[in-house]
């Protein structure tokens, strides 16, 4: 996971005007969907085929390392790693996902065993439907539903971008999707006319609805 991650940074950073890194993401998410399960835990690491199995071990894992560096910001992400990197104990020794979870949760001063459950250790992704409309108004109304395509996870909690779009203006809106059938009401000095679901192709997730 971390080495295709890094290969999709090296087009964020190298070419910064091309469309590589966003064709990256896409590619690596339409992968990942291919089918409704699979995690990027390992369970049984005597089976070589699923310790590097493309689509859960290289694509998925690249996709929630990103998801995390978007979930906790590029500045405690980047010195967790750097942090789980250099970490003395690891020195000729073993580093466990154990570990490499304190790390980011100590630069990030925050508890991620929600997002790793769902991600790391949970199966499949989500599926969001946007209820919206359209018009003009100074308060924009939009509520974010959710299915998940897997069992184990009953509901990702993460940070949802919304493009919102009219013939003379737009924004980002970045909503902390953290229950279901959640409502939003956005202040806004334009009239919405489309609504553009993660722009940045930042989430693994289905098609939104």
């Amino acid at each position: 996971g971390f080495a295709t991650y890094i290969s999709g940074l090296a087009y964020e950073s190298l070419f910064p005007e091309k469309d590589y890194w966003e064709r990256w993401k896409t590619e690596k998410r339409a992968h990942i969907i291919t089918q409704p399960g699979g995690s990027v835990y390992v369970e049984d690491t005597t089976d070589i085929d699923r310790i590097f199995d493309a689509r859960l071990s290289y694509n998925k894992g690249a996709m929630v390392l990103h998801m995390l560096r978007k979930t906790i910001g590029d500045t405690a992400f980047f010195t967790g790693v750097n942090n789980y990197l250099y970490e003395a104990a690891h020195h000729y020794g073993f580093a466990s996902m154990d570990s490499f979870i304190n790390s980011m949760e100590v630069a990030a001063d925050t508890s991620l065993t929600e997002f790793f459950n769902d991600w790391y250790y949970g199966e499949g992704y989500p599926t969001y439907t946007i209820n919206y409309t359209p018009g003009c108004s100074a308060l924009f109304h939009v509520t974010l539903s959710q299915e998940t395509s897997h069992e184990s996870v009953d509901f990702f909690e993460m940070p949802v971008a919304l493009h919102l779009k009219s013939s003379y203006a737009d924004t980002i809106v970045v909503l902390n999707n953290t229950y279901n059938h959640q409502y939003y009401v956005i202040p806004l000095e334009f009239c919405v006319e489309e609504v553009v679901f993660d722009p940045e192709v930042s989430l693994v997730a289905g098609p939104p609805e």
